[in-house]
């Protein structure tokens, strides 16, 4: 759910009026404090106990009047209507309980009547006036927890993404240790043992078996170790992206053609080489697994859509299966959104002619 920010939550001027929640507590206590602040100018030694307990009381029947209001007919205050009523009705009581205390602010130069007249009018304004501060404020700030609710059920679903990415290069790698490097181990053991324990063999062709042997485990270091090093942890600061790239491409070229190539003049920052490879290394996984892609190209350049030569620009566009007609927020898609907001990049998924082409920028750091 996406909830709109504190700036763009715009109301209109009608929904200042109201209706907004009537509050009986701290509507009352606010009442109280203006009925005796409208009021210090005549507080006399006689008179400053009568005046208080008068504004006392006068909050006490505004919030009376309002807690009464939400209990006998909770549906009505929630119109215009019923609300507008409801905030009159707590400006008379109290204004009355104000004339019987001979508490009311009067204008001599008025008559009674009119005297009355604005100081109801002035009590109705006042509340309308409070009752929007404290309804503004309160939806305000149930809208900004509703954006932390969102930002951290966001970071939570980051946090499951990145777990399973990480569990998954882990996957790929036990299952290349296993299914390869320790078949590969057996076997040049039992070669190297036969080699060792048999008896009718000559010196030649002993050392011709044992150096086959010597061959085998380079080819497993050299091939199978390597690429399980390489998905833990790719060397990006002694080898230049565009190789590292090309080392990863090689887990998927049994399945699928794959170019890489960079720019000329185009220098990736060492900083920025991993949160580009990891991005990549998702997009190739999504080619191969959910596209069915046969070919994929990977291109880093200079970003010509800002008009900033200073940007980077990564594409990978491949000709799988493309994108579904209601693509959801999946693992993958939450791995590269968590990475393009660690690099500071944006990125964009579009279909393709056919298949599917991811585009990232990166501001140059």
């Amino acid at each position: 759910m996406t909830t709109p920010s504190t700036d763009a939550d715009r109301l209109r001027w009608w929904q200042w009026v109201g209706p907004w929640p009537l509050r009986p507590f701290a509507m009352g206590v606010i009442t109280a404090a203006f009925a005796l602040a409208t009021t210090a100018y005549s507080i006399a030694s006689d008179s400053v106990l009568r005046i208080v307990l008068s504004a006392a009381l006068v909050g006490l029947c505004s919030g009376t009047v309002f807690w009464l209001a939400r209990r006998v007919a909770p549906a009505a205050v929630t119109r215009p209507l019923g609300y507008l009523l409801a905030v009159m009705l707590s400006a008379l009581v109290g204004n009355a309980l104000r004339i019987i205390t001979d508490t009311l602010l009067t204008f001599p130069n008025l008559s009674e009547g009119v005297n009355i007249t604005l100081t109801v009018i002035r009590a109705v304004l006042f509340q309308l006036l409070f009752l929007a501060v404290l309804g503004i404020s309160d939806r305000r700030l149930k809208a900004q927890i509703a954006r932390g609710d969102d930002a951290l059920n966001a970071m939570a679903h980051q946090a499951e993404a990145l777990l399973t990415a990480d569990e998954e290069v882990r996957r790929q790698v036990s299952l290349l240790l296993h299914d390869r490097v320790q078949a590969g181990l057996i076997a040049a053991c039992l070669d190297l043992r036969r080699t060792m324990a048999s008896t009718s063999m000559g010196e030649a062709e002993r050392a011709r078996r044992v150096a086959a042997v010597v061959d085998q485990l380079e080819v497993l270091r050299v091939l199978d170790v390597r690429r399980a090093v390489h998905a833990l942890s790719p060397n990006l600061r002694e080898v230049d992206l565009v190789t590292a790239l090309d080392d990863l491409a090689d887990t998927y070229r049994p399945a699928m053609k794959i170019e890489v190539a960079q720019a000329e003049h185009i220098a990736v920052p060492e900083e920025q080489r991993l949160g580009i490879y990891r991005i990549v290394e998702q997009c190739l996984l999504n080619a191969a697994v959910h596209g069915g892609a046969e070919n994929c190209s990977i291109l880093i350049t200079g970003d010509a859509a800002t008009g900033d030569a200073a940007d980077l620009s990564v594409t990978v566009a491949d000709d799988g299966a493309g994108m579904p007609d209601n693509p959801g927020s999946g693992f993958g898609t939450t791995l590269i959104d968590t990475w393009c907001r660690v690099l500071g990049a944006s990125w964009s998924r579009s279909p393709g002619m056919p298949g599917t082409t991811v585009t990232i920028r990166l501001p140059r750091s």
